[in-house]
């Protein structure tokens, strides 16, 4: 069980380093994400 924790883990940070580079590297993604995050905030 615990290498599933681990595993898990560095799983979801992995998920989000990538995310976060290529939200970095590409500013046409950038801009859509933060829009998007916009809309999801004034709508609640």
């Amino acid at each position: 069980m615990k290498i599933f924790y681990v595993t898990s883990g560095v799983s979801f940070i992995m998920a989000l380093l990538i995310i976060a580079s290529v939200l970095y590297i590409n500013q046409h993604w950038r801009q859509v994400w933060f829009y998007y995050v916009e809309i999801t905030i004034t709508s609640c």
